[in-house]
């Protein structure tokens, strides 16, 4: 389910051939913590990033193999307030879960049940057996993927992102600050690269080799382990690290030498001291951004890239390797991630606010969650893959075969 972590999917999925999860953007938006000005502009389209990011991970924790056991047709029945989608979202939701490399797309329901407790969660079909407005956009995507021979694998991520269960464990036992969230900390990392139309894989806490990608980001990791100690010592990328990650060992002691409790050929640095507030008090950083509800107070002798108007610093490097200090607004966030991006050589997307894509075989499959229209910019990707402009109704899908520039 969205936003689950009840128990660790990664120990689970090894004894399963493949991984699936239920996919009901607008319940798990109405539920999600996230700010009202966030929440009202997609309301009936569903949070552009979450499904994403759920895919990127239930396709890590199954091995690559994933499914939508259950995807929303329509007005469900179990949330506080159960929204009508806008015409095209159950078809843009399949495309999504495809395009991240889904095997299996399965709508709950068929049919609507006009009894017992779901007898109000929306089907394919009505009650009374005539198709439902789903119905028709679900099959249009079958007749599409047929007629473009749509398959493939989803494209190799040059970014990873470290997803741990434990550590969502831990600061739920010792918030230290009220709603501190290590899958908050992840989906505030995630959302940035995603506007940049760049690709994201999910990686388990035990990776032990990183050196295919450009970029990594371990967010407010609870505890570090041998295997991630290995990935790190051995990899030549850019990394990005914090806030709070390294703050305990394994049986909840802080570490001898504090935290991040990295070697100090890594990382020259110490937390010494915690600011944690409530979130409606922010900081300003110098440059543009605020930070709030967790800052560190750091001994460093890494360069500090950016800081905030208290002189705190914000982000340090030490080489390759950068430390996050804060826990940083939408604002902020996209700040960094542009800057780890840029020394990553990484190259991005323009695209418009509300638009998404991912790239699966030889297609980048673009997602228009706005309720209006969205013009696609000619760009040419990292590969020399080139898109020519395109219009995009509200709602709609932008399927684009690639062709390599010249």
């Amino acid at each position: 389910m969205c936003r689950f972590t009840d128990y660790d999917h990664w120990d689970l999925a090894e004894t399963l051939d493949v991984m699936a999860w239920d996919s009901y953007p607008l319940g798990h938006l109405d539920g999600a913590p996230e700010p009202q000005e966030v929440k009202t502009p997609y309301f009936r389209q569903g949070d552009p990033d979450s499904s994403g990011m759920h895919h990127d991970l239930y396709r890590a924790v199954g091995h690559g193999r994933w499914w939508i056991m259950e995807m929303q047709p329509g007005p469900v029945n179990w949330a506080d307030y159960n929204p009508d989608p806008l015409p095209g979202m159950a078809r843009l939701w399949a495309w999504e879960a495809f395009a991240h490399g889904a095997e299996v797309v399965s709508y709950f329901r068929w049919r609507q049940a006009p009894f017992a407790q779901e007898q109000m969660h929306a089907g394919l079909l009505r009650p009374d057996s005539e198709p439902a407005p789903a119905h028709a956009e679900a099959m249009q995507v079958a007749e599409e993927l047929k007629a473009i021979n749509f398959g493939g694998e989803p494209g190799k991520a040059r970014v990873g992102i470290v997803f741990d269960y434990q550590s969502e464990w831990a600061w739920k036992i010792e918030a230290q600050a009220a709603g501190f969230s290590h899958i908050q900390h992840v989906r505030n990392c995630y959302i940035p690269l995603r506007k940049r139309g760049i690709d994201v894989d999910i990686l388990s806490p035990k990776t032990r080799d990183f050196s295919r990608y450009d970029l990594v980001i371990i967010p407010a990791l609870f505890a570090w382990n041998d295997e991630l100690r290995e990935a790190i010592a051995n990899f030549d990328g850019h990394l990005l690290i914090g806030p709070r990650s390294g703050a305990k060992t394994q049986d909840f002691r802080i570490p001898d030498g504090l935290a991040p409790n990295l070697p100090s050929n890594l990382l020259d640095l110490k937390v010494t001291r915690i600011d944690s507030t409530n979130p409606v008090h922010r900081v300003s950083v110098k440059g543009g951004g605020n930070v709030a509800h967790w800052r560190e107070r750091i001994e460093t002798r890494a360069e500090v890239i950016i800081e905030d108007e208290e002189n705190f610093p914000v982000l340090v490097a030490q080489g390759r390797l950068h430390y996050l200090a804060a826990s940083g607004d939408r604002a902020l966030m996209q700040r960094i991630i542009d800057h780890l991006i840029d020394e990553a050589d990484i190259t991005t997307l323009e695209l418009p606010a509300g638009v998404r894509c991912r790239v699966r075989g030889q297609f980048r499959v673009y997602f228009n969650y706005n309720n209006q229209g969205a013009t696609l910019v000619p760009a040419a990707d990292e590969a020399g893959y080139v898109l020519g402009s395109a219009s995009m109704p509200a709602c709609g899908v932008t399927v684009a075969r690639l062709a390599r520039a010249g």
